[in-house]
């Protein structure tokens, strides 16, 4: 009976180390996914930081396009008001040399 008993404390032994080593080597890809996360969290952060300085740079372009806009418009109008008085004065000119002939 005493030897029945061993061996069948043998087999527990044995189940409860390999359930030890089973534990150690889950919480060791446990620990490893832990610091992959931690790492794909900080990549996370950087990425966020970046694409808020992409961000602030579109911004900051956008407005300036906005202004050059802006002044391309205002040359525009000086020009078709040039273009317009030049055409009045070709058009004075044309006539004073028509009264001269």
């Amino acid at each position: 009976m005493a030897g029945a008993y061993d061996k069948k404390f043998e087999q527990i032994t044995e189940l409860l180390q390999e359930t030890i080593k089973k534990v150690d080597r889950t919480q060791g890809g446990v620990e490893e996914m832990r610091l992959e996360m931690r790492d794909i969290r900080k990549e996370l952060r950087d990425s966020v930081t970046e694409l808020k300085s992409v961000k602030n740079e579109v911004e900051s372009v956008s407005q300036k396009v906005d202004t050059l806009t802006g002044q391309f418009t205002s040359v525009v109008r000086e020009f078709i008001d040039d273009h317009k008085r030049i055409s009045k004065i070709d058009q004075r000119v044309e006539q004073l040399e028509n009264r001269v002939n």
